[in-house]
C-alpha cells in the first residue's frame, strides 16, 4: 500500500458509524433536550436564597464532590507546605514511603493477602504531612480499605 491509501484507511477508521453519531445525539437530546443547551435548575440555598445556576456547572459540582478530599486533610497539607493533599500525595517523599511500605507486606493487602488494586493508608496522620513513619502506614487492597473508612465513619456517628 502507498502512503495516500494508508492515510484514507486511518480516517476511515477514526469516523464513527452511523449508529454511534445518532446515538450520541440522542443522548444529548435526553441529557439537554431539544435547544441542545444545558437546561437552568433553580438552586434553593441554605439562607433561603434562590439561585438559577445551568445544569452541567451543577452536574460537574456534583462529580468534584464525589471524590472530595476532607478539608482536614486540605489544610494539613497547606500546613505542611503543600498546595493541596493532591501534591503531597505526587511527591517524592511519599512515592518514598508509599514504596516502602508495599515491600514490608510484600505486596499483598494485610486485610485479607490478595494482590490486587493495592493501596497505602494512613493508620495516622502525623502532625505535618511528609513526616510520616513506615509504622504510621498500611497496605490494603480497596475493598479492604473501603471497608476500614466504613467503620471509621460508624464509630463517629455513634
Amino acid at each position: 500500500m502507498r502512503g495516500s491509501e494508508l492515510a484514507r484507511k486511518r480516517k476511515r477508521k477514526k469516523r464513527k458509524s452511523k449508529w454511534q453519531r445518532q446515538y450520541a445525539k440522542a443522548a444529548s437530546k435526553a441529557k439537554y433536550g431539544t435547544s441542545m443547551k444545558p437546561a437552568p435548575v433553580k438552586v434553593i440555598q441554605a439562607d433561603g436564597s434562590e439561585k438559577v445556576v445551568d445544569q452541567s456547572a451543577f452536574v460537574k459540582e456534583q462529580r468534584r464532590s464525589r471524590y472530595r478530599t476532607s478539608d482536614r486533610l486540605e489544610d494539613l497539607a497547606k500546613r505542611s507546605g503543600f498546595e493541596s493533599y493532591a501534591h503531597f500525595l505526587r511527591s517524592k517523599g511519599w512515592k518514598d514511603l508509599r514504596r516502602e511500605a508495599l515491600i514490608r507486606d510484600n505486596w499483598r493487602c494485610v486485610g485479607c493477602e490478595c494482590k490486587i488494586k493495592l493501596q497505602v493508608h494512613h493508620r495516622r496522620y502525623p502532625k505535618r504531612l511528609g513526616e510520616e513513619e513506615l509504622q504510621d502506614v498500611e497496605t490494603l487492597c480497596s475493598v479492604c480499605h473501603d471497608e476500614t473508612h466504613k467503620r471509621r465513619k460508624k464509630k463517629k456517628a455513634k
